[in-house]
């Protein structure tokens, strides 16, 4: 391939760089793709796996939620807790806030 990038050049040095580029550019994307697939199969035999040994029923746990209000405004009110600690933890500040010092207030909203 370098060869072919060279010969292409023509002892440009500019246009040699350009193939090189574009050979490592369309190389990358084969292998993204490659990965990338590879990585959705291994992840769905994983998810697949963990759901079937924990007996896990998606079905029922979403009719579940569907059907009891409370039960759906509690695990709201904890994902959100969870991501604000998450974001506490990493020094980031939620759309539509001033700045940490807002962080209390907030929290006690959600809390009510």
């Amino acid at each position: 391939m370098l060869l072919t990038a060279i010969d292409g050049a023509e002892g440009d040095l500019n246009k040699l760089q350009k193939n090189i580029d574009e050979w490592y550019d369309n190389a990358m994307d084969r292998v993204s793709g490659w990965y990338r697939r590879s990585t959705q199969w291994i992840i769905f035999w994983i998810g697949l796996f963990i759901a079937v040994s924990m007996n896990v029923n998606t079905i029922t746990i979403a009719d579940y939620l569907y059907r009891n209000d409370a039960v759906r405004s509690a695990l709201v009110a904890r994902a959100e807790a969870a991501l604000r600690i998450f974001q506490r933890e990493r020094g980031m500040v939620p759309d539509g806030i001033a700045g940490p010092k807002t962080w209390a207030a907030q929290d006690a909203v959600v809390q009510v």
